[in-house]
């Protein structure tokens, strides 16, 4: 498959996933016959790239963009019943991994890691979930992280400020300190 036809793939399966909300009944479904560890599995799968030795390593990228995004969507959309799989501990590891990227560089995947914290964080809120504490330090440690590569902070900057303008009660304490030593050391950009 092609970067294209994945990425089209993976968006029909988080529009049918975000659907399921709306749809009870379905939505039971869709549990009752287990389908969610299977396709958490496949997200995984997808997103570490397995099995794709000596494939083009565009395909291998968009292969791991797909399975975070899809990994993102589904973890999204059934928080509560992810953690009762017991599979987080390897979610939250795949989700790290990917958000590392290479260093000093941008890469699609890192983009889509953080595209899918951002998603599980709003779904942790969501469901009203301990988890969304993890995830919100998770991104303010990789936007003071990733703080030298100014596309990637000002996508950071963009979507935190989202969460923080969507739910005014995210504590600040662990965002303003340690961004204010970033700011005074390396200074603030019109991306900012």
């Amino acid at each position: 498959s092609t970067g294209g036809s994945q990425g089209a793939g993976v968006e029909v399966v988080a529009r049918i996933v975000a659907g399921l909300r709306n749809a009870p009944n379905m939505r039971a479904a869709f549990l009752d016959q287990k389908g969610l560890g299977p396709l958490m599995r496949r997200a995984v799968q997808e997103a570490r790239a397995v099995g794709l030795k000596g494939h083009d390593l565009r395909v291998a990228e968009a292969k791991r963009c797909g399975g975070l995004r899809l990994l993102g969507a589904v973890w999204a959309e059934f928080v509560p019943e992810v953690k009762a799989l017991g599979a987080s501990k390897e979610l939250w590891t795949t989700l790290r991994a990917a958000m590392l990227g290479g260093a000093g560089s941008l890469g699609d995947s890192q983009i889509a890691g953080h595209e899918a914290l951002f998603a599980l964080m709003k779904g942790c809120i969501h469901h009203k979930s301990a988890d969304a504490a993890a995830a919100y330090k998770m991104a303010v440690s990789s936007l003071l992280d990733n703080y030298a590569l100014a596309t990637l902070r000002g996508r950071l900057a963009a979507q935190l400020g989202g969460v923080l303008r969507d739910n005014p009660k995210m504590p600040l304490g662990i965002l303003v300190e340690p961004l204010m030593k970033e700011v005074a050391t390396s200074g603030v950009g019109e991306e900012d």
